[in-house]
């Protein structure tokens, strides 16, 4: 750190204020009016930024809260507690929320990376007995040490550049991802060419040799009405179920110095699955219930708060029991069964059980019906969806290389153990 960093408390640097609160604020939610800004709509954004809200509140609770706008920085103070978020929306804070404003001799773009870099150091000064709350003092009163303002710009514009190169990683797979499902909706759910072919028209957005292969008539089944030809049978029938375990934790050697990947429910919430949850050893695979699931499985939360989240795959891994893996086969593939999972995915959460830890198991997922198209549509799918997914897959290891590399120079560029050039040669090595 050199002579030229100045040190203060950070209520030196801008004001720190504290949301509100209409009261009973029920009476104030509604379908239309403001948006209002709850924990959980920062923590469903993967970018720096807050761009929708969930709920929203009446105008006339307006006054009884904070109003924030486009560009205003705001950091949580309880529920999780320390993170940044940047405003792009009109919106409403309450008091879960501290607005920051009118800096001075400190850029609000470093102020967010500062801010995470000093999250862990805030929330240990927090107390609560079930959720830990970051006073407003405590903020204020945390000092900090900081580069001139040009040296923090050029910082800012460094870790930004990364950022905004993995949110656009992220919206390209949703993208991606969107197009293979309105495809498998059309054909497999709304049998939309069928339907065309019936009317004695041509099927949208496909060629004639696609289009011939669909038949123009319907029948009924256990799924209700479907394409004549086609059948339905039970997943059970068409595809390897394989349900997880958990190596012993009272056996170090199971899962001291482990080389193969096992993951945990928890780990179903991702998009996709790129790095595991731990690692087991060979032994501790062998003496479990765990198996190894290949890359590019369907894998399906059946217990607890990740209940019927459903990711797949991209490295071969072991699962725990709240996991059911369902291999690809060489009729179903591996984007039909993720998506027919998904579009039937209320069925089996119907069919949970259990008291305070709600599940379905293995024999659930086994009994859920599946359509079966002729093979030559299913295979005309997956030569279209196959490579969508796999671009996802390879943006997605992308993600995890920048998201490590934000990471890990994050607390260097803000210290000023690491200088800008080194940071943005080691950038454009990550993105070659």
């Amino acid at each position: 750190m050199s002579a030229d960093w100045h040190t203060a408390t950070f209520d030196q640097f801008c004001d720190i204020t504290r949301g509100a609160s209409p009261r009973p604020i029920h009476d104030y939610l509604s379908k239309e009016g403001v948006p209002w800004i709850k924990i959980a709509d920062a923590t469903a954004e993967t970018s720096r930024f807050i761009t929708a809200t969930k709920e929203r509140i009446k105008k006339e609770g307006v006054k009884a809260s904070v109003e924030v706008f486009p560009g205003d920085l705001i950091l949580s103070n309880s529920a999780t507690p320390g993170l940044p978020k940047f405003l792009k929306i009109h919106a409403c804070i309450h008091d879960g929320w501290m607005l920051l404003r009118n800096f001075r001799n400190l850029d609000k773009e470093f102020a967010y990376w500062l801010l995470l870099r000093e999250r862990t150091n805030l929330v240990a000064q927090g107390n609560g007995s079930v959720f830990t709350n970051l006073k407003t003092e405590i903020l204020k009163r945390h000092t900090v040490s900081v580069p001139p303002l040009l040296v923090q710009k050029k910082i800012a514009q460094t870790l930004n550049a990364i950022d905004d190169r993995i949110t656009l990683l992220r919206e390209t797979n949703q993208t991606l991802e969107a197009i293979a499902q309105a495809i498998f909706e059309s054909w497999f759910v709304d049998f939309d060419p069928v339907r065309a072919k019936s009317q004695g028209l041509e099927p949208e957005g496909m060629d004639a040799e696609t289009a011939a292969m669909f038949p123009d008539a319907f029948v009924d089944s256990e799924l209700g009405e479907i394409p004549e030809g086609w059948s339905t049978s039970k997943i059970g029938a068409e595809l390897n179920a394989v349900l997880g375990g958990t190596p012993s934790r009272s056996r170090k050697e199971y899962w001291l110095n482990g080389s193969i990947p096992w993951i945990n429910s928890g780990k179903v919430n991702e998009f996709r699955i790129t790095t595991p949850s731990e690692l087991i050893t060979a032994e501790a695979m062998k003496k479990s219930s765990t198996k190894l699931l290949p890359a590019r499985t369907t894998v399906l939360a059946i217990t607890g708060a990740t209940l019927g989240q459903i990711s797949i795959t991209e490295i071969a891994v072991c699962a725990n029991q709240s996991v059911v893996g369902l291999l690809s086969s060489d009729k179903f593939s591996t984007e039909f069964i993720y998506f027919w999972i998904n579009a039937n995915i209320q069925k089996l959460i119907a069919n949970q059980t259990g008291g305070a830890q709600q599940h379905i198991n293995k024999g659930n997922v086994e009994d859920l019906l599946i359509l079966s198209p002729s093979s030559e549509i299913l295979n005309r799918f997956s030569g279209i969806a196959e490579p969508l997914f796999r671009k996802i897959a390879e943006n997605c290891f992308q993600v995890g290389t920048l998201t490590h590399l934000r990471d890990a120079v994050l607390p260097r560029l803000i210290s000023g153990q690491l200088q800008i050039p080194d940071a943005e040669q080691a950038i454009e090595k990550a993105t070659v």
